[in-house]
């Protein structure tokens, strides 16, 4: 499911002009959980996190049926009855949490108590000799990224790291068969919320970290909700809620990545995630809150006052380094709501003074009498602000210019931007 958030062009004058409400797409699937491969056998490797759980009998079954999926048979039979829950679980894991068994497309058993016997039949996305092609390419984007960690490098920014890269190549897109695996993230560069949460899983366990997807329902600040996925994962003995799907919005912008739902703390992120009830039982998440990208960076605000401060001296820092957005958030929605709508009275008066008062702190010139995108995420309690610069070009704001409104191109035009070739100033 992706985010659906709210962003508009607005002027110093009573003009503001809607710059598209992206469209929120979902389906369920999958939870992934995984420690560091050792030199085991396939089926022993990445091992789920519900695999732990399970009585040493289905763990047994499980291996054996684990290793028939990695074989791409289509059949599995334990020379044993077994009891109609435990199978269920069994499926459910391979089916929903598995990283390894990527491939599998779906489960069906039949126990039969005359003949003493349990029957597993599974499906496939892909034929064997795909589905081993794609996990070697996998595998080498996961070296690839483990690669960049040393011995001194923490789990907290291995955690980062991870994120801001499948972030940072994936858009949301379910048109492909393999959009709900960690290889339509993690190499196509396409998936929905099963593929960034399957590929964070996949590059985790790699790397030793271990984490669960989480299969539930998730709200977006309209109200609307949907299926959704994301994760859970272990950082100093605690589990932390993170949401890649939803740090990557869908939207125009060049600037579209963001740390709202990296590791926000339970209380915060149940505002808009609510786990299914399935035969899955997940990790309880902290609500600690010391872990936040926000809160690390000290970006967190209590009153109007500290975040007016705080969101001037972000715009400015930004500015001097390129980027066109600032975040930060509030400690609680009462500050959050408190702070709205300070920057919303008398058409964003507020917000106009921030920007004159950024444009103080840098060299590099910041339009002050408009901004290209505002959000209020009250499920994450953050403020952003997309501002413009002087001497830049349409292409320092979108992805792709030639999708531009002829109104947003003429907005950008009045504050002097065009898609020339002149360079963003440093």
């Amino acid at each position: 499911m992706k985010k659906i958030i709210s962003a508009f062009l607005a002027l110093a004058t009573a003009f503001t002009f809607a710059a598209g409400i992206p469209v929120s797409k979902a389906v369920p699937d999958i939870a992934v959980t995984a420690y560091a491969a050792e030199s085991k056998s396939l089926e022993k490797q990445m091992l789920p996190y519900h695999y732990s759980k399970l009585s040493d009998t289905g763990k047994a079954v499980y291996l054996q049926l684990r290793k028939a999926a990695l074989n791409h048979e289509k059949s599995f039979t334990y020379k044993k009855a077994l009891d109609q829950d435990l199978v269920s679980l069994i499926s459910d894991i391979i089916f929903y949490e598995d990283s390894l068994a990527f491939n599998v497309k779906g489960v069906s058993y039949v126990v039969y108590q005359g003949q003493n016997k349990t029957e597993f039949d599974l499906s496939y996305s892909f034929n064997q000799e795909s589905a081993d092609k794609m996990m070697k390419k996998m595998d080498a984007v996961a070296e690839k990224v483990i690669s960049k960690f040393d011995e001194d490098t923490s789990t907290y920014n291995k955690i980062l790291y991870i994120h801001d890269y499948i972030v940072g190549h994936t858009v949301y897109d379910e048109s492909l068969n393999s959009a709900h695996s960690a290889y339509g993230s993690m190499i196509v560069g396409k998936s929905v919320c099963e593929g960034y949460a399957r590929a964070f899983g996949y590059i985790c366990s790699k790397a030793g970290i271990k984490t669960v997807n989480v299969v539930g329902r998730a709200t977006a600040d309209d109200g609307h909700t949907e299926n959704h996925m994301w994760n859970r994962v272990y950082l100093k003995k605690q589990w932390y809620d993170i949401d890649l799907t939803w740090d990557d919005p869908v939207m125009p912008y060049v600037e579209n990545k963001s740390y709202k739902y990296f590791l926000p703390g339970s209380a915060t992120f149940a505002n808009s995630h609510k786990p299914c009830n399935t035969s899955l039982t997940y990790p309880k998440a902290t609500d600690d809150t010391s872990m936040n990208y926000y809160a690390r960076k000290k970006l967190v605000a209590e009153d109007n006052s500290s975040a007016y401060s705080l969101l001037v001296s972000q715009i400015a820092k930004a500015a001097k380094s390129g980027h066109s957005v600032a975040t930060i958030k509030l400690s609680d929605s009462t500050s959050f709501n408190s702070f709205k709508n300070y920057l919303e009275k008398n058409e964003y008066e507020k917000l106009f003074s921030l920007l004159s008062d950024a444009n103080k702190k840098t060299s590099v010139k910041i339009v002050t009498d408009r901004f290209y995108g505002y959000i209020d995420d009250r499920n994450s309690l953050t403020v952003t602000v997309y501002f413009m610069m002087k001497n830049t070009t349409l292409s320092d704001y979108y992805t792709d210019v030639s999708s531009v409104s002829y109104e947003e191109i003429q907005f950008f035009k009045d504050a002097g931007i065009t898609n020339s070739k002149s360079k963003k100033a440093a």
